[in-house]
C-alpha cells in the first residue's frame, strides 16, 4: 500500500507537494489523505494495516506520539 498524509499545516506552505506525490505514485493507485487541522495522531494510529504500507510520505504528520 501506498500512503500519503499531509497535515493542513504543512499544505498552507507548500500546497501543491503533496499533490506532486500523489501524481507520481497515480500508476499505483493512491490518493492523498488531507487532515483536520486538530488531527495531531501519530502515523501508526491512522493506518488499519501498516504491515501493508510499502511507501510513506507523512508531511507534518508525526510518526510517534507526541508528549
Amino acid at each position: 500500500m501506498l500512503v500519503i498524509m499531509v497535515h493542513p499545516d504543512f499544505d498552507r506552505l507548500w500546497p501543491f507537494a503533496a499533490d506532486h506525490f500523489r501524481a507520481l505514485w497515480q500508476a499505483q493507485g493512491r490518493g492523498v489523505l488531507r487532515l483536520a487541522q486538530e488531527d495531531r495522531r501519530p502515523v501508526g494510529e491512522m493506518i488499519s494495516e501498516p504491515e501493508s504500507v510499502i511507501r510513506l510520505v507523512a508531511l507534518q504528520v508525526p510518526l510517534t506520539q507526541v508528549a
